[in-house]
């Protein structure tokens, strides 16, 4: 049938088997005469399903009808359509977001045949609209400590005093605002492909010790703690990122515990690892989030909590732990806190 309509030609019968796109031939009442691998498999169905019968079987019996109207006041106009993006139903009932253009091809002034190319642009729509959802939580999350650091600073000259509390909150917000920034930087650089590590002598404990004095003094609901680590531990990582890491989690930790309590840190010498371990009491995290915590724009539901963020902040501490070639975990019960636990291999330490 492709001879007869197009020609002879085995290139594009190579191309018509294997391109990635679904293509389709159909007759002017709408039978199809060709379909290609790529339609059998957007739409589920196998080609004998398909070549000889209507095209509209792949619309919902409700709309079959109509949709062949549609489709013989465009055979019969001869001329093509524009390319326009639909929602169409698989025969499992799932459902893709497509592509689709239909010419008609016209021999001798007379309309032969319907050609269509339809692509799946599910993937797309969906980055489209993630990108939707993180810029407007975005410029929420940025607009709240921004808002809060501009009110403090107002009252503070308009009392025209200082004020040891508001400079302290101040101090709080921008350091939030900073690690917002760091994420979205790191994001932006993990996407690229461009995150390097700086490796250099570090002293993992001296570097988790730092973090957690700068975690309590961002909260007085909270007791943030180490309660065990050796005195020291050496070793050759990227201090910068690591201490992004530890941050994000305590940060986390506090965020999801908004009743306070205390927030446990534990450094231990694994021997062939090194293990920082950071839990918390607070909400916990439900059993069905925890297989998607560390997806990038991920943030759990039902954690009985209005916490805030971008979901980005485990991604990327996930991302710079492996490339470290570590690993990251999370243990948690509902209402009964998370420990969220991270190693780094002992290869990379100087001893």
């Amino acid at each position: 049938m492709l001879d007869t309509v197009v020609g002879s030609d085995a290139f594009l019968h190579l191309v018509w088997d294997f391109a990635p796109d679904a293509m389709v031939l159909s007759d002017g009442d709408g039978v199809v005469l060709m379909a290609n691998a790529a339609y059998c498999r957007l739409y589920g169905y196998e080609v004998e399903e398909i070549v000889g019968h209507s095209f509209a079987i792949i619309f919902p019996p409700e709309q079959r009808t109509r949709a062949i109207e549609r489709y013989r006041a465009v055979y019969a106009g001869a001329g093509d359509t524009p390319i326009h993006e639909t929602w169409i139903r698989r025969k499992d009932g799932t459902g893709r977001f497509v592509q689709a253009r239909a010419e008609v091809i016209v021999q001798n002034g007379r309309p032969r045949a319907m050609f269509s190319i339809i692509r799946d642009i599910s993937e797309r729509q969906a980055a489209e609209q993630q990108q939707r959802e993180f810029l407007a939580i975005a410029s929420h999350e940025l607009r709240n400590p921004l808002s809060l650091i501009s009110g403090v600073a107002q009252l503070m000259r308009r009392r025209n005093a200082y004020n040891e509390r508001s400079v302290e909150t101040i101090i709080a917000q921008a350091g939030h605002l900073n690690r917002l920034v760091d994420d979205v930087l790191s994001l932006a650089n993990l996407e690229s492909g461009h995150l390097q590590l700086v490796r250099a002598p570090v002293d993992l404990v001296a570097l988790m010790r730092t973090a957690v004095e700068q975690a309590q003094a961002q909260t007085t609901q909270h007791h943030v703690r180490i309660e065990s680590a050796p005195e020291r531990l050496d070793g050759i990582w990227d201090a910068d990122r690591l201490g992004q890491v530890i941050d994000n989690l305590l940060s986390n930790a506090m965020k999801y515990s908004p009743g306070g309590g205390d927030v446990i840190v534990r450094i231990d010498d694994e021997g062939s690892c090194v293990r920082v371990s950071i839990r918390d009491h607070g909400a916990g995290i439900p059993a069905e989030a925890l297989g998607r915590i560390f997806d990038r724009f991920y943030r759990a539901d039902g954690t009985g909590t209005d916490a805030e963020g971008f979901g980005i902040g485990l991604f990327v501490a996930k991302s710079i732990v492996e490339l470290h070639g570590g690993q990251i975990g999370v243990e948690a019960e509902p209402g009964r806190g998370s420990t969220f636990s991270f190693t780094l291999p002992q290869a990379t330490a100087t001893g």
